[in-house]
């Protein structure tokens, strides 16, 4: 008999849109971080960046220069290197509230 967690569905918060979205990251607190990267994906929970550094699993984070000239809090939900050998890391990054900080026109019917 299949558990519940495999034989659920897996439910996304959001269609997650493609768009390389220039910003800057900021640690809010601990080891000083400051960065200039670009979104990989979108969502209304968060996104998906292009680092050159790992960043710490929960680290809080300020994410600046979004479009629209605003900036929000957030943090790291996970991260990996984009690919073997690479220099580069794929961040994920989770955003309280939820919204389309990223000026996405047309809004997918799901956000």
């Amino acid at each position: 008999m299949a558990s519940t967690a495999t034989s659920q569905p897996q439910r996304r918060l959001g269609t997650r849109v493609r768009a390389q979205i220039p910003l800057r990251i900021t640690s809010v607190a601990g080891e000083i971080i400051s960065q200039n990267c670009h979104t990989l994906m979108v969502n209304p929970q968060g996104c998906a960046v292009r680092c050159a550094r790992p960043l710490a699993q929960g680290l809080q984070i300020r994410i600046e220069d979004l479009p629209g000239r605003g900036s929000t809090l957030a943090k790291v939900a996970c991260n990996r290197p984009l690919e073997e050998g690479s220099k580069f890391w794929i961040i994920g990054i989770a955003i309280e509230p939820p919204g389309n900080l990223w000026c996405i026109n047309p809004v997918p019917e799901d956000w």
